[in-house]
C-alpha cells in the first residue's frame, strides 16, 4: 500500500512494509496492534533498500519480529517527484523544484512523516531507523524541532551516520560536492537533479549486473562508497534495480 504525505507542497510516498494487511488493520481499528517502526533510506537510495536482501532484508525481520513497518521515500527519487504546482521535469519547474536538501527534508518533510504515520496508526509514537542521508535528516530535524520528536519518537537507530564527508571515498558525492568546477558547470547547463531515475526501476541495469557484476561492484562503490566484498553477490540485481533512485544536486553540495 502506497500513501502520500505532504510537507512543504512535496509529496513523499511512504510504503506500509511487510505483513500489510495487518498494517492495515491498524489503520482502521483506531490504535496500533504493533509497535511502529518509521525507516528512511540514504542519499541516492530510496525504500527498496530496507526489502532487496531477499529474507535477510530488515523489513522482513522486524516484520516477522512483530514490527508495523512504513518505509519512507526521500523527496525528489523516484518514487517521490510530485509536487503541488511544480513539474521536475519542466524546464521553468525544475530549477525551483530542486531547490532544496536535506535541511528543507527535516524541517519539513520529516515532522510531515512522523505526523502522518502516527495519525494513520493510532500510535503515540514511533523508533526511526535511518541510513546514511537518513540519519542526516533527523539529526538535522532533531536541532530543527527537538521538542516536536521527544512527543513522537521514542527511539533512533542510526545506521551508517553521516554529517560531513570528508572521509569519504565515494568519487561522485565528494567530488561534485568539493569541486566549485562541476558546480559551476552543472548549474550553467542547468543540471540540478542527480542520478536522476524516472522509471518503476532500473531493468537494464539490473540485467547488466547479472551479466558483468564486477563493473557493476565498481559502480556501486564510486556512488555509495560501498566494500563490494559486504554486498550479498546473489542480491546485485536487485539492489541495481532501484539503486541510484536519484536526488537534488542542492543535496548533494550541502554536504560541503
Amino acid at each position: 500500500m502506497v500513501v502520500r504525505i505532504s510537507g512543504n507542497n512535496t509529496y513523499l510516498s511512504c510504503y506500509i512494509g511487510p505483513k500489510g494487511s495487518d498494517a492495515k488493520g491498524n489503520l482502521t481499528e483506531g490504535g496500533p496492534k504493533r509497535p511502529v517502526v518509521i525507516m528512511q533510506h540514504g542519499l541516492f537510495d530510496s525504500c527498496a533498500c530496507w526489502v532487496t536482501n531477499g529474507e535477510r532484508s530488515i523489513a522482513f525481520i522486524l516484520a516477522d519480529l512483530g514490527f508495523d513497518c512504513w518505509l519512507n521515500n526521500s523527496r525528489g527519487n523516484r518514487y517521490s517527484r510530485h509536487h503541488v504546482h511544480l513539474d521536475p521535469d519542466n524546464d521553468e519547474d525544475k530549477e525551483e523544484y530542486w531547490d532544496y536538501s536535506f535541511e528543507e527534508m527535516a524541517k519539513y518533510d520529516q515532522p510531515a512523516l512522523f505526523d502522518f504515520v502516527l495519525g494513520k496508526t493510532g500510535a503515540q509514537s514511533a523508533s526511526y531507523i535511518g541510513h546514511s542521508q537518513g540519519t542526516t535528516q533527523m539529526f538535522c530535524a532533531l536541532s530543527e524541532n527537538l521538542e516536536f520528536f521527544k512527543k513522537r519518537m521514542n527511539l533512533f537507530i542510526a545506521l551508517a551516520p553521516v554529517a560531513k564527508v570528508d572521509n569519504l571515498s565515494s568519487g561522485i558525492i565528494k567530488k561534485t560536492a568539493e569541486t566549485p568546477t562541476i558546480e559551476k558547470m552543472l548549474k550553467k547547463f542547468k543540471v540540478y537533479e542527480m542520478m536522476p531515475s524516472k522509471g518503476k526501476n532500473n531493468t537494464a541495469q539490473a540485467f547488466f549486473a547479472k551479466l558483468m557484476p564486477e563493473f557493476s561492484n565498481l559502480g556501486i562503490k564510486f556512488l555509495a562508497d560501498d566494500d563490494p566484498n559486504t554486498i550479498n553477490q546473489r542480491q546485485l540485481d536487485a539492489y541495481l534495480a532501484h539503486f541510484p533512485a536519484g536526488s537534488s544536486l542542492k543535496t548533494v553540495l550541502h554536504f560541503k
